[in-house]
């Protein structure tokens, strides 16, 4: 299945800005997070903490804090952002 995958601010650097992903059917939210995670790691020598750092996950537009463990479905938008500052 796929799934589109957009990063803003910092991470976006890690990640990349926007890409789609083809993951197995039936996986998390969790499971695209350790793939972006290894990914990143390969490619920039560290790796973020997606899921558990002070990153704001959207799924469909939605906090993904209680959608961590359900399973994504084809098609969905997964919205990585970095905190933002403010004046």
């Amino acid at each position: 299945m796929k799934v589109t995958v957009r990063a803003f601010g910092p991470i976006m650097e890690l990640i990349g800005r926007k890409q789609e992903v083809d993951l197995p059917s039936g996986s998390t939210l969790e499971d695209l997070a350790k793939m972006l995670e290894k990914d990143a790691k390969v490619k920039q020598g560290k790796a973020p903490e997606i899921l558990n750092s002070n990153l704001t996950v959207l799924v469909n537009g939605m906090n993904a804090e209680a959608l961590r463990s359900r399973a994504l479905k084809e098609g969905d938008h997964v919205d990585i952002l970095s905190p933002f500052v403010g004046g």
